[in-house]
């Protein structure tokens, strides 16, 4: 090892030469032996660094900036054109562990289409923390959305894996006409066309008012639900079921009647009312229902509709059902059949009367693919609705009219048959 020596001060022993070490070496790092050596100090220094250089101070190691990772979730979205965005979430891993928060400037979002997905906000600076997004579908096609983090060292990191966007054109939406509704649970329908709404009022008169029993409020799409805002949320709730139906009427005995007989013997004759079927019954041929003619059919089991079934004001018509109601899905009409929008928008109802079922009532039972309209016009009361009617065998039908459209008829209050005025059913107003 490196060492020095010298000499100094005048002494009689070692001990009067105690020099410290950074006196005698100039480092602490070395070591200093003394001696009085005719009467005079000297020492050595042993060490490194070289004696009489000080030693140096070490250059901390600087810690380095951690790093992120990203990633989007979800990894796909299907959106239908103008409706609801959905949102995109970033989510951002530091490399040292810690909350993302303190690191983050900003975080930028992109899509490789605006005029398909759009991106909003675009960027969310920092603080306070933002990791999303809302994306909104503007045209038909596909679209990535893509994401970078930036982070208060001049880093960056980004998810090599965009979210896939699929913007759908405008899906059915259904919409009612006077009269009230009521739901025992949710009531959504995604109506297209602004400034639309789902309860219109009839021609010189009011929309209904539209009440549901569920925590979440119905979607209307991009319309609301009518001019007068009616929409309540309560409980209501009552006993529609067959059986009840059954015994209000007298618990009547079986009708021995099939498919092909019952439109004979309920639209023509006249001595009987309140028919009892214990079978699945077909409706395969039109029914013209007689002027001024009033019957109720109770059928344990499930009604098909495949033809239209016509009502005229001062009749009654009512089917009440243990099973579904199916509605084929080629009932009803296209727009191009007729000459004008208004022509098709006026155009008189597919199926008319009352229908009631335990069940379900299905429209477009079939998936008929036609595209037809279906209008019908009455009470309607069910379990649940499955209503699968859809214009969009044409580009852009969906976007101008709903795929059902239910009206009311008040006049089917007015002419309910005496075995039925004393129900509970007929004591209050019903919604179609």
């Amino acid at each position: 090892m490196p060492a020095c020596v010298g000499s100094g001060n005048e002494c009689t022993t070692a001990s009067d030469c105690a020099r410290t070490v950074l006196e005698a070496c100039g480092s602490s790092a070395c070591s200093v032996v003394e001696s009085c050596v005719n009467g005079y100090c000297e020492w050595e220094c042993i060490g490194s660094p070289p004696c009489g250089e000080p030693q140096a101070t070490p250059t901390p190691t600087p810690t380095p900036a951690p790093t992120c990772n990203v990633g989007l979730v979800p990894g796909s979205l299907s959106l239908d054109l103008g409706m609801a965005g959905s949102q995109v979430v970033a989510d951002v891993d530091m490399s040292d562990g810690s909350p993302p928060d303190g690191h983050i400037n900003r975080i930028e979002f992109s899509s490789s289409d605006a005029g398909v997905a759009s991106v909003k906000p675009s960027q969310n600076n920092f603080p306070p923390a933002s990791y999303s997004t809302m994306v909104t579908g503007e045209g038909v096609g596909p679209a990535e959305i893509s994401v970078v983090v930036r982070l208060v060292y001049g880093t960056t990191c980004s998810d090599p894996t965009p979210v896939q966007v699929t913007v759908n054109p405008p899906g059915p939406w259904f919409q009612t006409q006077g009269g009230d509704v009521h739901a025992e649970g949710r009531i959504s329908s995604k109506i297209f066309p602004l400034n639309t709404y789902f309860s219109d009022a009839d021609p010189g008169d009011y929309p209904g008012l539209i009440s549901y029993n569920y925590d979440e409020q119905p979607n209307f799409g991009r319309g609301s639900v009518s001019e007068k805002g009616w929409l309540a949320e309560d409980g209501f709730s009552v006993n529609y079921s067959f059986d009840r139906f059954y015994s209000k009427l007298g618990s009547p005995n079986e009708d021995d009647l099939g498919t092909d007989t019952l439109k004979d013997y309920v639209t023509d004759y006249s001595g009987q009312s309140v028919f009892y079927l214990n079978n699945d019954i077909k409706i395969s041929n039109k029914w013209d229902f007689p002027a001024n003619r009033k019957a109720i059919v109770l059928i344990n089991g499930k009604l098909t509709i495949d033809k239209e079934i016509i009502v005229p004001v001062g009749s009654f018509l009512a089917f009440i059902v243990k099973n579904d109601i199916e509605i084929k899905g080629v009932i009803g009409a296209k727009p191009d059949q007729f000459a004008t929008a208004a022509e098709f928008i006026n155009r008189d109802p597919d199926i008319e009367g009352v229908y009631i079922t335990d069940n379900v009532l299905k429209t477009n039972y079939d998936d008929d693919n036609s595209g037809n309209q279906l209008k019908v016009a009455g009470i309607f009361i069910a379990n649940s609705f499955e209503l699968d009617h859809d214009l969009k065998i044409v580009s852009g039908w969906n976007e101008l009219y709903p795929s059902e459209i239910f009206i009311a008829r008040p006049d089917l209050f007015v002419n309910i048959p005496e075995e039925l005025k004393e129900s509970y059913f007929f004591e209050q107003e019903v919604a179609p």
